[in-house]
C-alpha cells in the first residue's frame, strides 16, 4: 500500500529532486512541488520543506545550466 502521510510525500519529492539531471526534469519537479502545496492542507512545518526543496531545485537549476556551459 502506498504511503498519503504527507512527510512521506515530501521524501519522495526530495528523491525527484535529487534525480534531475535536466533543466526540462527541474521544470516538472518544480510542478509536482507546486500540486503538493495545493493539494494539501499542510501544516506549516511541512510548507517550510517544500520551500526547502525548491531551494534545493534552484541549486540543482543552476548545477545544470553550469555544466551546459562549461
Amino acid at each position: 500500500m502506498r504511503s498519503k502521510h504527507p512527510g512521506d510525500i515530501l521524501d519522495w519529492l526530495k528523491s525527484i529532486v535529487e534525480s534531475c539531471e535536466t533543466i526540462e526534469q527541474t521544470f516538472t519537479a518544480s510542478k509536482c512541488l507546486d500540486n503538493f502545496r495545493r493539494n494539501n492542507a499542510t501544516p506549516i512545518e511541512y510548507k517550510w520543506k517544500v520551500d526547502s526543496l525548491r531551494s534545493m531545485l534552484h541549486f540543482k537549476r543552476q548545477t545544470i545550466l553550469n555544466e551546459r556551459r562549461s
